[in-house]
Order: structure tokens, then sequence, then C-alpha cells
């Protein structure tokens, strides 16, 4: 298989397998009766935040990317193999399984994608997105017409991603044996720890909007059919802006872009707030597409301009760490207690507080990225 279609293929089945599994989730063992329910739905956000990190430093350190990338693989598989079987307190232990194995797969696919095709990353990454909505499409006619659980749509993407990633390109990294003595000087770049903290926080709204949109539309008293169209609206549009990626990032600068997607999300979710209909949450949600799609090329262009060499992979993975660990859950803990103790509403002004942090976060990062590039110039 060529380098392209092997990377676009493995978004589509990776992105997908996310599809099957995430928002179906809660569906799926809600029926389990699980004593600590919240800790299982966390758990993929929490121990990313952990682990990225450490399977990016080791595939810089062994740049056997492809044997990682299995590893992580063969981890997802028996993972979701446990969770399909288990029952009772060794579920937790399945549901780790799976968020090991998962979270190092999407940052290093990046991590090669960018050394591989460079400025043309968004047309290969939109193949991610419409992975995931296929599949979401997929799993939901086949769970009301058959009852066939999304568990076993997941394992078989699992099983062809598997295969996939050995026909993948390997990148010529820039081979360090001092990556551990130089993780530190990575981590006391303010310009880099900034940025990652900005793309947290932009990223807790969105997550927070997702855990909960059904709820909010059903909310409204509109039909529930207006989750499925709304979240497919968002990505569409995010395809069309992935697809355009590689001439956006020509013209404009991450900096820039980024900025663009924190002002459309403040704005978005004031209106979200306003919602009295499902027609409304639809529009609203056709933003996704920038307020996400202009977010992703953006951040992951930025953090590979300011990566050493050596420490690809790890500045990817600490973004990964940053926006599914962090981002996750801090947007899913903070919104369920806003639901908890207000209503579903008030959500939305707490992504309005997100959006304004973000803001300023990201124009402090900016200001300093300016300096930085002064600096080097003289």
């Amino acid at each position: 298989m060529k380098p392209r279609g092997a990377i676009a293929t493995s978004y589509f089945v990776l992105l997908g397998l996310l599809g099957a599994m995430g928002p179906y989730l809660t569906k799926e063992f809600e029926s389990r009766d699980l004593e600590y329910f919240s800790l299982f739905l966390s758990m993929p956000a929490l121990v990313g935040l952990f682990v990225t990190p450490i399977w990016g430093m080791m595939a810089d350190l062994f740049p056997n990317i492809r044997l990682w990338m299995g590893l992580a693989t063969v981890l997802v598989i028996g993972g979701v193999m446990g969770l399909i079987n288990v029952q009772g307190p060794a579920i937790y232990a399945c549901m780790f399984l799976y968020a090991l194995g998962r979270a190092p797969l999407s940052p290093l696919l990046d991590a090669i994608t960018l050394e591989i095709v460079q400025k043309d990353y968004g047309s290969l990454r939109l193949w991610g997105s419409i992975g995931f909505t296929v599949i979401m499409v997929i799993c939901s006619l086949l769970d009301e017409n058959l009852g066939l659980s999304s568990l076993y749509i997941a394992l078989a993407l699992g099983g062809f991603l598997l295969l996939l990633v050995f026909q993948l390109p390997i990148p010529q990294r820039v081979q360090s044996e001092n990556i551990f003595s130089q993780l530190p000087v990575v981590l006391q770049n303010r310009e880099l720890v900034c940025l990652l903290l900005a793309s947290a926080l932009h990223f807790s709204s969105h997550a927070a909007n997702t855990s909960y949109l059904a709820m909010y539309i059903e909310s409204l008293n509109a039909s529930t059919l207006w989750t499925g169209a709304a979240i497919t609206g968002g990505i569409v549009v995010e395809v069309l802006v992935l697809a355009y990626s590689s001439k956006l990032l020509v013209r404009y600068s991450p900096h820039f872009l980024f900025m663009v997607a924190a002002f459309i999300a403040f704005f978005r979710w004031i209106l979200m707030y306003f919602a009295l209909s499902g027609w409304w949450v639809f529009l609203c949600q056709l933003s996704h597409g920038l307020t996400f799609g202009l977010f992703w090329i953006a951040v992951v262009s930025w953090i590979e301009r300011i990566s050493p060499a050596e420490l690809k992979n790890t500045g990817q993975s600490l973004l990964g760490a940053s926006v599914g660990g962090v981002g996750v859950a801090l947007g899913i803990f903070l919104a369920t207690r806003v639901v908890e103790s207000s209503g579903l509403r008030d959500i939305y002004v707490l992504n309005i507080f997100f959006g304004f942090l973000t803001l300023l976060a990201l124009g402090y990062t900016w200001r300093l990225s300016s300096r930085n590039e002064q600096q080097h110039s003289l």
C-alpha cells in the first residue's frame, strides 16, 4: 500500500474505532450497574494524561514507531475483548487496558503524517473525521435493527488497524541517546507549556458540550434526531476545513488560525446558551468544524514547529495528553458538577468561561512566540 493510502486508511479506521467506542460507552454500560461509573467513563482521559507522553518518549528513544503502534493496538484489542466478555470489578482492568493502548495511537499517527507529508496533513486527517461519522452511523443502525453492540465493531476495526500499522511509512527521525535529559529543557519552554494549556482549555469546552449535547437537545423538547444531525453537520464542516488545511497553513500562521477558532468558539457557547430549538443547536454545531478543525490543524503544526527534531513524537504526545487527558477530564468533570448543581443550560456558562481563559492563554502564548522568533532572527 502506498504511504498516503496507508495513512488515510489508518485515520479512517482509528477514528472509526473511537467513534464506535466513545459515544456508545454510556449506553453500553449503564445497564451493568457499575459502582464507579463516572470513573469508568473518564478512565481513557485520565490514563491518557499520564501515559501518552511516556509512549511518545519511548517512540523517540527507540524509533521503531510501527512496533509501538502495533503494541498499542494489541492492548486496545485486548481491552475491547475484555469489555465484551468480562463482568464484575475486572471490567475496570479491561477499560484500563483499552485506555493504555488508545492513548498514543492518534499522536503517533499524527507524528508519522507530519514527517511524511508535512503541510498536507489536513487532507489525510480528514479521513479520520469521515471514519468517525460513518462508523457512528453504522453502529447506530446495527444497534437499532440487529441489537449488535458497537464493541464488536470496535473489535473488528482494531484487528484491521493492527494490519494497517505495519503498512505505514517509517519516518526518518533524528536519534538521540539523551532524550530523558533533554525532556526537562522541553518542558521549560514557556511557549510550549502555555500552548498546551491553551489547547487543554479550548478542548475542555468541546468535551463538556459533546458529553451533554443529547441531553441538552432533549431538554429543549426537540427530537433526538437533532443530536445525530448536529454532530454530523459539524463533522462535515470539519472535513471541508481539513481538506483546505494545506492552503490555510500556507496563507495564515498557526497562531492566527488558533485565535480565529478560539474567538468563534467563544461566541458559539454564547449562542448555545440561548438555544431554543433543535434547529438552533444544529446551526451552532456547524461551527464545530471551525472551532475544532481550525484549532487542530493549527496546534498540530505549531507543536511540530517548536519541538526539537529528536523529540517530535514526544511533542505530539504531550499535545495528546493535554487535549485528550487534561482537556477531556476537566471538561467532563466540571460539566457534571454544573449539571448536578444548577442545570444543563449552565454548561454553556462554564464553556464561555473556558473560552475566555483560552483567549487569555493563547494571547500570551502568541506573544511568547513572537518574542522567541525575534530572538532567533538576531
